[in-house]
């Protein structure tokens, strides 16, 4: 999956792959702005641990979701 397109279409993908992509985004953008993890883990109001498994899995509590975008 390419990460640089903005309009992913979700009925071609399965869950994981969704997921994953999601988790890649959210890395692509914080490393666009030049953020550590911790930085944006603060940011955010979230661990460090959970900003870390969702860039590598995309999974994680809807809230970590939310508050990441």
């Amino acid at each position: 999956m390419e990460t640089t397109s903005k309009i992913m279409q979700f009925d071609l993908y399965t869950t994981d792959e969704i997921a994953e992509e999601f988790g890649k985004r959210i890395r692509a953008n914080r490393l666009m702005q030049n953020l550590q993890q911790s930085e944006l883990a603060a940011r955010a109001g979230v661990s460090e641990r959970s900003l870390s498994n969702f860039e590598r899995t995309g999974r994680g509590t809807f809230d970590v979701f939310l508050r990441l975008i």
